[in-house]
């Protein structure tokens, strides 16, 4: 690494399957650990993956402590106005579509939020990556792999 290269604190929950959970062994897994390592090959950053549960997530992202989280979570609307977030398509095998697109108001569960006003570049990351990971077919591979 680089001297000066950022390293990402990220923040999620350990406890909401399938997004994020911590298998038999104590290792992290679930579609955001897994998103977020894609993502990272993809973009080539490099992140601190710091798993404080959902409420610690939240409190550190208020205090800019970390960067970002990566959880499924409901957003709303008085969130909206703190955090920026970045919306994802989730669709699940029993008939559920999770529809997470970024601007739709009227659906709630997300993978990504960031301080608002804070972090543009890691937000310009996380989109082109989610882009690329879409076309490349590993997006829905991870998808589908916890989902049907």
């Amino acid at each position: 690494m680089r001297a000066g290269e950022k390293i990402y604190k990220v923040a999620t929950d350990i406890y909401f399957p399938p997004f994020e959970y911590e298998d038999k062994d104590g290792k992290l897994k679930g579609i955001d650990i897994e998103l977020l390592k894609a993502l990272a090959e993809d973009q080539n950053f490099k992140y601190e993956l710091l798993p404080l549960g959902f409420q610690a997530s939240m409190e550190a992202l208020d205090n800019e402590e970390v960067d970002a989280i990566f959880s499924g979570m409901s957003i709303s609307e008085a969130r909206k106005e703190i955090d920026d977030v970045i919306f994802v398509e989730y669709n699940i095998a029993n008939g559920l579509k999770v529809k997470m697109p970024l601007g739709e108001e009227d659906y709630s569960e997300c993978a990504v939020m960031v301080k608002k006003g804070k972090n543009k570049e890691f937000i310009e990351v996380i989109n082109r990556g989610l882009s690329n990971l879409k076309k490349n077919g590993k997006y829905e591979e991870i998808i589908n792999k916890y989902l049907n």
